[in-house]
């Protein structure tokens, strides 16, 4: 992981591509692909202006004399220089909640199945009434009693949704 996202192309070549073995010609050709992200006094610019840019740069040089080495005033992105010319691979993606348990769900549908049981034989005037004497008889876990009604409320409403 790179310590700063953004960086002048010497320090690029510094940095990362000259460890690689590239020239500062491969991160010219690589910009004017589009492979690489570059950003001008804090403003992103698309492949297609970049390259627009290039071509003005070195439009009055013949291509025998060109020198491939951007101008110190753009800034490129490090993490596409790593990854276009240096080989890293893309970060792994993150991974999502993880899903619920087999338990953990028949203990959700059981609190729904009490709820909705003491909802019927008058017991609780309230599906959070309910989870509040659910919680008084110890058969809900978690950390405070907000949470917890909360916790069940939420499984009564996934089971029975009332639309």
């Amino acid at each position: 992981m790179p310590s700063y996202t953004w960086a002048t192309p010497r320090k690029a070549f510094e940095y990362y591509l000259s460890y690689a073995g590239r020239t500062p010609a491969d991160l010219w050709r690589a910009v004017n692909d589009g492979h690489v992200r570059v950003q001008i006094k804090g403003v992103e610019f698309s492949g297609k202006q970049i390259r627009a840019l290039l071509e003005l740069l070195h439009a009055d040089v013949q291509e025998s004399e060109r020198e491939y080495e951007l101008p110190i005033w753009m800034a490129v992105n490090v993490d596409d220089v790593e990854r276009a010319l240096c080989g890293a691979l893309l970060p792994d993606k993150r991974r999502g909640r993880p899903p619920k348990r087999s338990d953990q769900k028949r203990r959700e549908f059981q609190w729904a199945q009490s709820v909705s049981g003491m909802l019927g034989s008058g017991e609780a005037g309230s599906v959070a009434d309910a989870a509040r004497l659910l919680i008084a008889r110890g058969e809900i876990d978690g950390n405070s009693d907000a949470a917890k009604v909360k916790k069940v409320v939420r499984a009564f409403y996934r089971i029975f949704r009332r639309d």
